[in-house]
């Protein structure tokens, strides 16, 4: 990043700790990291990324430059972690889903990592997101936002809507503590971004070719989630950049994004002119002949769209 780079503040230092953690895995940890950070590279906010995870380390293969922090780390290490980037603007963690063990203790971590951010002036927040159709999923968060918020931390769920159920199940509200929404992101589109790895702001700042259209609607995805509490709490006013210039906001569409097929720029519009000749047949005029035409209109772009997505 160049000199003029924008800075959440005129000194440079840290500003932000986002701590993800929930002992339940596969609800989205390393997915939020991804966000946050996609989110910082399109606003050129400095953020720095790091895995704390026993596991298979996700965040570092899809980020390489995402460092590694020993899933053991106590809080004696805090100091020392927090110290490396204490003049980076953000400093993100996924951590894995690591119970307690004798070994280590996570909350005793996150304990040392609030002392450091609030005696160097920046924040702690502790995100703790879930997804739907997670079993306890609502339980397991609520345990740990109240063990969270006992010990003086900073507390954001997040709602992580990995498929379009919506059924996450009963979760306790807790006064003091705010809920944000992360919208579903296609299969098709996540596929994109894991084929090319890195960023997922890559797809949308540089998009490959046959798949501007698809970049664009993870840009704007992107934009609905810099729109969430989170996002404005760490990002501030800044978020209001993320809104797409008309001319890259995506075009409806009819049918699901679920495979790379269904993403490529010939995909997409021909998907988007059957949304168009669907409510031309639904707006017909009540005559045979305005009928007939609407429906061979989109007989015919039904039939344009799955030539374009034919594997």
């Amino acid at each position: 990043m160049n000199d003029t780079r924008y800075t959440l503040s005129d000194s440079q230092i840290l500003k932000f700790i986002i701590w993800i953690m929930v002992s339940s895995g596969g609800v989205g940890k390393t997915y939020l990291a991804q966000t946050i950070q996609a989110i910082a590279q399109i606003l050129d906010v400095d953020i720095h990324l790091a895995s704390q995870d026993r596991g298979n380390q996700a965040l570092k293969h899809a980020i390489a430059t995402a460092n590694i922090i020993d899933p053991k780390a106590n809080a004696e290490d805090a100091r020392r972690i927090v110290s490396k980037v204490q003049n980076r603007e953000i400093f993100c963690i996924d951590v894995g889903a690591n119970p307690a063990t004798e070994e280590s203790d996570p909350l005793a971590f996150g304990k040392a990592l609030n002392f450091e951010a609030v005696s160097r002036g920046a924040k702690l927040i502790a995100v703790v997101p879930t997804a739907p159709l997670k079993i306890n999923g609502g339980p397991t968060v609520a345990t740990t936002a109240g063990d969270l918020l006992n010990e003086g931390i900073s507390v954001h769920l997040v709602r992580n809507h990995q498929n379009r159920s919506q059924e996450f199940g009963r979760m306790d509200v807790i006064d003091t503590v705010e809920t944000s929404e992360l919208p579903y992101m296609p299969a098709g589109l996540l596929a994109l971004i894991r084929r090319r790895k890195g960023s997922f702001a890559d797809p949308y700042l540089d998009p490959e070719p046959g798949y501007t259209l698809a970049g664009n609607m993870i840009g704007n995805l992107l934009a609905e989630a810099a729109k969430t509490a989170l996002m404005s709490e760490i990002f501030g006013d800044k978020v209001a950049e993320m809104a797409l210039p008309k001319d890259r906001i995506p075009p409806p569409v009819t049918y699901s994004l679920d495979r790379l097929s269904q993403v490529t720029d010939k995909a997409i519009a021909a998907n988007s002119q059957v949304w168009l000749a669907t409510r031309g047949m639904l707006s017909a005029a009540d005559d045979d002949l305005a009928l007939a035409t609407a429906c061979r209109k989109w007989r015919h772009a039904y039939a344009e769209y799955h030539e374009a997505i034919r594997d």
